[in-house]
């Protein structure tokens, strides 16, 4: 009896050492028991799809209770796209050490792509992703610090673009183009610039500007583009005397130089909130060419009623060009443009205007100083009138070179000028030189200033 013990004794003790002595051996140990895995850490997630650059994949294998796997445990590595630095899809390898782990380096394909790396052992497995991309692309998004802003021409908001290459990394030094549909920048534009910081990141100020909208803001870099909406809300509180916009028209944009024809200039003054203004509100108005009904280049005119609009009438005159009409009230201005054409039914060789000038204003009555008289002709176009028109000089003080208080001369070549030669005489005084032709009249003043010698 004692020596069954004995023998019983002896057999469990060799199956007990057995057991110890091919734990962590060359089998899967148990890897598919409760508590046992593979956890697979890649060096990079993601890396160029140029067929050369690689990431180091490192597989951790435990047995249950998250116990290293034994020195000779095996494990086989697959993937779907590269190949792994034997130049295959498939890899085995051994555990050399007493951490469970095992390292395998996976290469890119030069196919963009996702590729799907598989390690195996014991019965266990475990799957991670590798993305193979191009590193010279660009991706943007835009993000803006509020969704809404008032539209009273101070509140703002940040727009931030950020910018990643192909695998998702921050690109640094790219320049970003922002441009706006509504509002303006901080450099007082619908466009603006900005190179992307460390983090891949570029920033523009967008202010609201008067008009109530959606803005929208494109933010390019290369030929890459993103495009964000942010919403120009009503001023809750704003002030109705104040004009923020001034909507400017012509009744036509074309008329004729003939000194008769006009257009009606039209401003529509607006508040904040595209409400017109009160009534009585200025604006003042400026013409580059032709004149308003008051005879003048610029000319006030006021809003009336509730419809916050102002009216002026601008007469085109004689001189063929563009006039710049110009409209402003308070700091708030707008421009529109109407063309003076050379009048059709003009008759060009016909005097339409005189130019008076002399050689000098102020001549002594010593009765041999003089000056000359130059007229210069021009039709209702503003053109030279054709040579050989004739003009008539007269004064009322002094004389021409004729000896006479009247004289006539003609336009020469396409100068559209006549000259006389007037003498002081011996009376000081004011002389009113008058020339004329074809109805036409222009006057200029001479001093006879007394002789000193005399």
């Amino acid at each position: 009896m004692k020596a069954n013990w004995i023998k019983s004794t002896i057999w469990v003790g060799v199956l007990l050492l057995l057991g110890i002595s091919c734990y962590g051996c060359g089998s899967s140990g148990g890897l598919d028991d409760v508590g046992g895995g593979i956890v697979l850490i890649p060096s990079s997630l993601a890396i160029p799809a140029d067929g050369k650059s690689s990431t180091v994949i490192t597989a951790t294998i435990t047995t249950t209770g998250g116990i290293p796997a034994g020195i000779g445990t095996q494990a086989t590595f697959n993937t779907t796209l590269g190949k792994f630095s034997t130049g295959s899809t498939s890899y085995t390898g051994t555990i050399g050490n007493a951490t469970g782990t095992l390292t395998v380096t996976l290469i890119s394909s030069t196919t963009v792509g996702t590729a799907q790396v598989t390690c195996s052992a014991g019965g266990a497995s475990s799957m991670i992703e590798i993305y193979f991309g191009d590193s010279s692309t660009n991706s943007i998004v835009l993000s803006s610090e509020k969704p809404s802003v008032d539209a009273d021409g101070i509140d703002s908001t940040t727009i931030t673009a950020t910018v990643t290459d192909g695998l998702g990394r921050p690109k640094i030094g790219s320049t970003v183009q922002f441009t706006t549909s509504l509002g303006f920048f901080s450099n007082d534009s619908r466009g603006y610039s900005a190179v992307t910081n460390s983090g891949g990141q570029a920033t523009a100020t967008l202010f609201a500007g008067t008009s109530v909208g959606t803005a929208q803001i494109t933010g390019m870099v290369g030929t890459e583009k993103a495009i964000i909406f942010v919403e120009f809300g009503a001023d809750p509180d704003p002030d109705p005397k104040q004009v923020a916009a001034i909507a400017l028209v012509s009744e036509t944009t074309e008329i004729s130089a003939n000194g008769i024809d006009s257009t009606q200039i039209t401003a529509t003054l607006t508040d904040v909130n595209g409400i017109p203004v009160k009534s009585g509100t200025s604006v003042s108005f400026a013409t580059t060419l032709g004149k308003f009904s008051n005879n003048s280049t610029a000319i006030t005119a006021y809003t009336e009623g509730e419809t916050g609009v102002a009216v002026v009438t601008l007469f085109a005159g004689t001189t063929a060009g563009n006039a710049q009409v110009t409209a402003s009230s308070g700091s708030v201005r707008s421009v529109v443009y109407i063309s003076f054409t050379d009048d059709p039914d003009s008759d060009p060789g016909k005097v339409a205007a005189i130019a008076l000038s002399a050689g000098s204003l102020s001549i002594d009555a010593n009765g041999t100083d003089s000056t000359v008289v130059t007229a210069t002709l021009t039709d209702v176009n503003g053109k030279k009138v054709s040579s050989g028109t004739s003009v008539t000089f007269s004064t009322n003080l002094g004389a021409f070179s004729n000896n006479s208080k009247t004289i006539t001369a003609t336009t020469s070549g396409d100068t559209g000028q006549a000259t006389a030669t007037l003498f002081a005489g011996t009376t000081p005084g004011s002389a009113q030189v008058t020339a004329s032709s074809g109805g036409v009249t222009s006057n200029i003043y001479i001093e006879f200033n007394l002789n000193p010698w005399h």
